[in-house]
């Protein structure tokens, strides 16, 4: 494969990296890939899991990649198998968009100096999980005499990162989404407790509220930011937080907020209370004037430890919670297209749930995407339908596997149905990945 003079776009979703190994030595003459995306969902979680000898795969990356190296565009690897000097040993010219996933790579130079050999770069992401008992991430040390030069940015995802991270002075102020999350997902090292090989395997590096607010300090004011994705831990300074990105982010409109209970203790969970009641959340997100769709997570979304007053425990299963939430914040905030809430299903799965949220007859009205069969949903509302998909066109650059969303529209006073079907591979960095309504959440 290749070898194919024409072949210009490689993605190999959920990898089987032992094809790989049979491609080894790499051709001398290769196909003219602009593109290159080696893709595995859960690569952190499948490498806690069980020991892999990944020798191989980095030697055929460190062969592959600097023959494509002129004229890639787009390059999406699993971090723990890339040396950093790869990247930092010859310029990439023409690389817009660099996807680092799974675990730390291979630090064999300072991933500071990659930026200066990708001139045009406009994508960024290090989504990886750092190991139990090491230090966070550090792209630019505080007291570096270089300065990274990123004014091209324009998206920025960071795992595992830190407040003390200098590389947030010089993002630019044109910068259009960022990403603040963890890796791998909080509400899966915690769905059975500690003592999982997620939680002996990596460390939990996810930020407070106090954090963030630092870092959005630090940075320019954000007036070009569409969306934002954050995962904290509540703290005293949660609204504080929301109040100075509602001031200084005055385009977003696709917001997925990730916010933990702060709980020394698992079973702490079950009597700990929301340090921001949910009404209050609702008023904070009324001062998010240009926000569309709302994604949230403000409390480890299975029913177990739920200890929400909303909450009807008879059903066991979260449902009379999570649309409380969505109502209350549509309330709050009538011109929202969409809400979502993450929530667990009856399969152990997350999944966002979403509600449309209508105005148009002067009450705020919420109409739920019903889950039919596999990834196919219903809904009873026309209106926001259109803008709703739109905006998670953004919001969903950072899905990691592959969607197919049918969305069946149900008009209200008669018993007719129109169909329509969205189909796109949402792979890290996709150019316009098509939404999930209701994705099973990366």
């Amino acid at each position: 494969m290749l070898r194919l003079p024409a072949l210009e776009h490689l993605s190999v979703s959920k990898a089987a990296w032992d094809s790989i190994r049979s491609s080894l030595p790499v051709p001398k003459v290769l196909a003219p890939l602009r593109v290159l995306r080696l893709f595995t969902k859960g690569r952190a979680g499948m490498l806690a899991h069980r020991v892999l000898d990944l020798s191989l795969e980095t030697l055929w990356i460190a062969e592959l990649c600097p023959q494509l190296r002129t004229h890639l565009e787009v390059l999406a690897l699993p971090a723990e198998s890339v040396r950093v000097s790869l990247i930092t040993a010859s310029s990439w010219p023409h690389l817009r968009e660099l996807f680092l996933y799974g675990c730390c790579p291979i630090l064999d130079a300072p991933l500071l100096q990659m930026f200066d050999m990708l001139p045009k770069l406009r994508a960024f992401t290090l989504a990886v999980a750092v190991a139990r008992g090491e230090a966070s991430l550090i792209l630019c040390p505080r007291n570096s005499r270089r300065s990274p030069d990123i004014s091209g940015l324009r998206r920025l995802t960071l795992a595992s990162t830190s407040p003390k991270d200098g590389i947030f002075v010089h993002v630019p102020p044109e910068l259009e989404e960022l990403s603040l999350r963890d890796v791998p997902r909080f509400y899966e090292r915690r769905r059975w407790g500690s003592g999982t090989p997620l939680d002996r395997a990596y460390g939990t590096h996810v930020l407070s509220c106090g954090d963030v607010l630092s870092i959005f300090r630090t940075m320019p004011r954000l007036a070009a930011l569409n969306h934002l994705e954050l995962v904290v831990i509540e703290d005293e300074h949660e609204l504080d937080l929301l109040a100075y990105i509602a001031g200084s982010c005055s385009q977003l409109a696709s917001f997925e907020f990730h916010c933990y209970r702060n709980v020394a203790e698992y079973d702490d969970l079950v009597n700990a209370p929301l340090a921001v009641p949910l009404d209050v959340l609702g008023k904070a997100l009324a001062t998010f004037r240009s926000l569309r769709v709302v994604r949230l997570n403000i409390d480890l979304p299975w029913s177990e430890v739920t200890i929400s007053e909303h909450y009807d425990r008879w059903f066991a299963d979260g449902v009379t919670y999570a649309q409380t939430i969505a109502q209350t914040i549509a309330w709050a905030v009538p011109w929202l297209d969409a809400v979502c809430v993450l929530v667990r299903d009856e399969s152990n799965l997350h999944q966002w749930s979403m509600w449309t949220v209508d105005e148009s007859c002067g009450d705020v009205q919420i109409r739920e995407f019903e889950r039919l069969r596999g990834v196919q949903y219903k809904q009873t509302s026309v209106h926001p339908v259109s803008r709703a998909i739109d905006a998670y066109r953004s919001a969903e650059r950072h899905c990691e596997e592959d969607a197919v969303v049918k969305v069946i529209e149900t008009h209200p006073h008669t018993s007719s149905t129109r169909t329509s079907c969205l189909e796109a591979i949402s792979t890290p960095g996709a150019p316009s990945p098509a939404a999930g309504s209701a994705l099973a959440a990366s």
